[in-house]
């Protein structure tokens, strides 16, 4: 054991010379390009230079003291997309880089500048918007991007209302787009926004169809009626000459009479809700008439022109004049003879009469009145009825349609003979006998 401690310690000597000192050094780095200050935009490449004596193990990149990527091989640097950014905006960056002992160094700060005004791509512009019968067909601009992603075609029915996407086009070469849904008496906005592969995008210059004009509209002339019919009559459609020639040339026609038919509409109000009476394509026929109706309240009517187009107009509209109700009756006096009562009124000439009603009561208000005449006869004005006791009597006169006039009230009143006088059992209240003994009875139906 004495022999064998000597030669160990030599060999502690040798090993502990030989151990390496450990590295303390940190690396070098600093950010190459872009230079500090500088306007970048679209993606750019942040270049790193960094050196160690035992290598680099990795290098961390900062924007705004955030950590964006690590890269652990040379070359180190990072591809930095700025579209994110607002232009203008200033951002700082910033990198540290380890070596294989994990020392590490911070480099310089590097302030950089987005600006991506320059780097949108151009928008399409739209140089035409046109249509036929069947369609409005949209072209623009084909786009010069290099980058190109996307075409967006864009809608609205104004030019500063909101776009909606109607169809997108991956295609550069593509530069049309056609719907078959369209009204051209509206405008019809389109626009196109271009779209590149980072996401940059602009809207060209849109643009709407030439608004076309409606056909001339046709008025409603006259409505009238009798006992079977309402008519209804209105102006002929004329042909606006220049109009055709201007809708020619937007869809590619030769019309040179547009007109296709004309749409009778009733409701019963001038603003109310019209419905379809008859569709008549003769141009000619300016006349309907119908069957149904009911003169004792407003029909309107109007009439809707539509042209060869499929535009259409719809003139001023027209109602009837209301049917009154008959002429009132008037009850003549009644006539108290043998033992009857002539009642007799005034004729009604009216167009529509119908019919004479004839009531009676026992109240001079003609409540709890009864039906005791009626007649079609319009000659027909006399009634005799044997009396039985006082009445009130009223003559109604009704038309065709159902309306009535109502007369004045008269009652019936007959006598009694005394003496060769005769006394109204209505209006005598009270008989001075004196002396002459009278000896009798009345009878009953007097009321006395």
């Amino acid at each position: 054991m004495k022999k064998l401690y000597p030669l160990l310690c030599v060999l502690f000597l040798i090993c502990w010379g030989c151990e390496e000192e450990q590295d303390t050094i940190p690396p070098t780095v600093s950010i190459q390009s872009p230079i500090t200050n500088q306007s970048i935009n679209e993606i750019v490449t942040i270049v790193v230079e960094t050196n160690d004596n035992e290598g680099i193990s990795k290098v961390e990149f900062f924007i705004d003291d955030s950590l964006f990527f690590t890269d652990t091989e040379s070359p180190y640097q990072y591809d930095w997309n700025t579209t994110q950014y607002e232009d203008n905006s200033e951002h700082i960056v910033k990198v540290i880089s380890y070596d294989n002992s994990d020392n590490s160094t911070q480099s310089q700060p590097i302030v950089y500048i987005i600006d991506n005004s320059t780097s949108v791509p151009n928008g399409g512009n739209i140089t035409s918007v046109t249509y036929t019968l069947t369609e409005m067909t949209v072209e623009w601009e084909e786009s010069t991007d290099g980058d190109f992603k996307d075409y967006k075609v864009l809608y609205s029915d104004t030019e500063s209302g909101n776009k909606d996407t109607l169809e997108t086009y991956t295609d550069k070469s593509t530069t049309s787009y056609t719907i078959t849904e369209f009204d051209p008496l509206i405008e019809n906005w389109f626009w196109v926004q271009v779209t590149d592969t980072l996401g940059l995008s602009s809207i060209g210059t849109g643009m709407t169809n030439s608004l076309d004009s409606e056909p001339n509209p046709v008025n409603v002339t006259s409505v009238t009626y009798d006992l079977e019919l309402m008519t209804i009559t209105w102006e002929e459609y004329v042909p606006n000459m220049g109009r055709i020639q201007r809708m020619n040339q937007n869809t590619r026609s030769t019309v040179t009479n547009d007109f296709v038919s004309y749409e009778l509409l009733q409701s019963d109000s001038e603003d109310g809700t019209y419905t379809s009476v008859v569709v008549i394509t003769d141009q000619s026929i300016t006349s309907h008439s119908i069957t149904e109706y009911d003169p004792t309240q407003e029909n309107w009517f109007k009439v809707k022109v539509t042209d060869f187009w499929g535009l259409n107009s719809t003139g001023s509209g027209m109602t009837n004049e209301i049917n009154n109700p008959p002429i009132q009756p008037e009850l003549y006096p009644i006539v108290y003879e043998n033992d009857s009562f002539t009642i007799t009124w005034s004729q009604n000439n009216d167009d529509d009469f119908q019919s004479y009603k004839l009531y009676e009561s026992l109240s001079e208000d003609m409540s709890n009145d009864t039906l005791i005449y009626e007649t079609d006869n319009r000659t027909d004005t006399t009634f005799i009825k044997i009396v039985q006791n006082f009445r009130f009597y009223q003559i109604v006169v009704e038309d065709v349609w159902g309306l009535q006039s109502i007369s004045n009230i008269e009652f019936g009143d007959y006598f009694v003979e005394l003496w060769g006088v005769y006394y109204s059992v209505l209006n005598t209240t009270y008989l001075v006998l004196n002396n002459n003994e009278l000896t009798g009875r009345y009878h009953q139906r007097y009321g006395i």
